[in-house]
């Protein structure tokens, strides 16, 4: 084994022992480790760009995940070749090359100094005390413009006002979006191209109802996009109504893109959740994290091909029950319990009137949001002329009410 080979097995032995702390930390977590090649990914518009990493090194890393329990680290068969064996006692997991770490001999506080001492300057140096690559620091010819593209609006606003980065963090009630593509990426020629078609058609749905794209994951078998509404400052009531709207278009519009080579699947929380800042404070990013960000990642993997919502979520919406579909309960990775879950079938006219018409409801959740608080959807069409002439219709509903009281002439 030749010296660059040895330094490599030394610092995935380093990167394990964090994983070990952490996990001690975090006791309900699990850690997986890849090592390998990998490349950066750019896509998106002037209104956000997105940032992420491709390659056989996560694809390896997402399957090693898939084996890990709760308390447990899975090393990837790369990054088990890189260690250094006689530090770990691990268990092989049958019929996987992966291994499960059960145990580890710590390296001393000289040995780690030693390792990263060892590393070129142009990989790592030391500012503040702190351990560092040369890359976290901007090129003074870095056009800003630009990097503020890559930016969530929620921190830019709150940057805009001067807010310091302690008090960007809070616990905060929020409606979580997860969408799923599953399709092979390999066989997609310009993957970028759907990337970036898939961002602008989200961008163009959500941004109307105040959701915002987090973060961006990709895969082997696709990627996912998290959304958040009701992040600081845009925050808008009827908001899990905005958010199942939108996750029906985007279901409905991304069938389009891929549909003939895989399948989508949206799913749709509410709840109290972590916004803020996690990371170093050399490299942090702007999140969301929860019980509830959980349940729905776990959602949208467990019910494929669906539009889907928690209890939270069809309470909050205050929808009749003929826009959901109660769904089998099935086991979750991650939770002990099984948990009630709903199938958002949309907002379409037969649900509305209870009989097909041939010309297409307006999507306008604004109005169908009016609608339910005051009762009109659910006493049925023969109060709607009634009511839309009686109740005062908000100047936002004004173009879809109008349609509805012609409908209803008709």
């Amino acid at each position: 084994m030749g010296p660059l080979q040895k330094l490599l097995g030394k610092l995935a032995t380093l990167d394990l022992e964090k994983a070990e702390a952490l996990n001690d930390v975090f006791a309900s977590d699990v850690t997986a480790i890849s090592a390998g090649s990998m490349h950066l990914l750019s896509f998106g518009d002037e209104r956000r760009r997105h940032l992420c990493v491709v390659g056989k090194a996560l694809e390896e890393v997402t399957e090693a995940e898939k084996l890990a329990n709760a308390d447990e680290i899975v090393l990837s068969a790369s990054c088990w070749e890189l260690c250094e064996k006689h530090r770990l006692r691990t268990r092989h997991i049958e019929g996987k090359t992966a291994v499960k770490v059960m145990s580890m001999n710590q390296m001393t506080q000289s040995e780690c100094q030693d390792i990263l001492g060892k590393l070129p300057p142009k990989f790592f140096f030391t500012r503040n005390e702190y351990a560092v690559r040369p890359a976290l620091f901007l090129n003074p010819d870095t056009d800003m413009w630009d990097i503020l593209s890559y930016t969530p609006e929620a921190v830019l606003r709150k940057l805009e006002e001067r807010v310091p980065p302690d008090f960007l963090c809070e616990l905060r009630p929020v409606t979580v979006l997860f969408l799923h593509l599953n399709f092979d990426t390999k066989g997609i020629v310009s993957f970028r191209s759907v990337l970036n078609n898939v961002n602008t058609m989200m961008q163009d749905i959500i941004c109307p109802h105040k959701g915002e794209v987090n973060k961006v994951f990709l895969f082997d078998k696709g990627c996912t996009f998290l959304c958040v509404f009701g992040l600081p400052g845009v925050k808008l009531p009827e908001e899990s109504v905005h958010a199942l709207q939108s996750a029906f278009q985007i279901f409905n519009s991304c069938s389009k893109i891929i549909g003939k080579i895989g399948t989508v699947s949206v799913s749709v929380t509410s709840g109290m959740v972590f916004c803020g800042l996690i990371g170093h404070p050399l490299r942090h990013e702007y999140t969301v994290i929860g019980q509830k960000v959980n349940l729905a990642a776990r959602m949208m993997m467990t019910y494929s091909g669906l539009v889907t919502c928690d209890t939270t979520t069809y309470a909050n919406s205050r929808l009749p029950t003929y826009y959901f579909k109660k769904l089998p309960e099935r086991k979750m990775k991650g939770f002990k319990h099984p948990h009630t879950v709903y199938q958002y079938v949309g907002i379409t006219t037969k649900s509305i009137f209870g009989m097909g018409l041939t010309m297409k409801m307006p999507d306008n959740a604004s109005l169908l949001a009016f609608l339910a608080n005051h009762g009109i959807i659910y006493n049925g069409i023969s109060q709607l002329g009634l009511l839309l002439r009686l109740c005062p219709i908000p100047n936002s509903c004004a173009p879809a009410a109008c349609l509805l009281a012609e409908w209803h002439e008709k």
